[in-house]
């Protein structure tokens, strides 16, 4: 287990790569493993900048893409170009839609959804529409399950594989 220095020292590291501290108070217990550091959040918000932490099994009620969308939004700096997300599920019929509009385009997606995980092809879409950031480079930490996308600045990828070694390009 890392204690508090190892978690500031943890937390400089994200910073020094480019991310931003948005809410410490995520952070509990203050003797986190790095992951956990990385990805911590609450209902108000993710610890940092540019940091996007899903389950792909995460598929529940109406509002969980429109939700995951607006998650994308706010990793990738763009929750000002969103408006009007909403989705809807019928488990029973296996469908779902998806509708938003990003930089006043209207995106809509109806697909099949056969159980509690993420579409793979609206992944995709959603990747296609928020993945790139200006300035910044995608990363990707893979849990099996889902997985981490970090968006860091050239100069502050240097760093951070030797947080975390796992990180790769995407």
């Amino acid at each position: 287990m890392e204690n508090q220095n190892d978690r500031d020292a943890i937390i400089d590291t994200f910073r020094r790569a480019g991310l931003e501290l948005l809410r410490p108070e995520t952070i509990h217990p203050p003797t986190r493993p790095r992951f956990f550091i990385l990805t911590s959040e609450d209902l108000e918000g993710p610890a940092f900048s540019h940091v996007l932490h899903f389950d792909a099994e995460m598929i529940e009620a109406h509002a969980d893409y429109a939700k995951w969308v607006r998650q994308w939004a706010r990793a990738t700096g763009k929750e000002d170009r969103l408006s009007d997300a909403s989705s809807n599920l019928n488990f029973e019929a296996g469908t779902a839609t998806l509708a938003y509009i990003l930089d006043g385009v209207p995106r809509r997606m109806e697909f099949e959804q056969a159980d509690d995980w993420v579409n793979p092809e609206v992944a995709m879409d959603i990747l296609d529409d928020f993945g790139d950031v200006p300035g910044r480079v995608r990363l990707f930490i893979d849990n099996g399950q889902g997985g981490t996308y970090v968006w860091l600045p050239e100069e502050g990828i240097a760093e951070f594989p030797e947080l975390f070694p796992e990180a790769k390009r995407s």
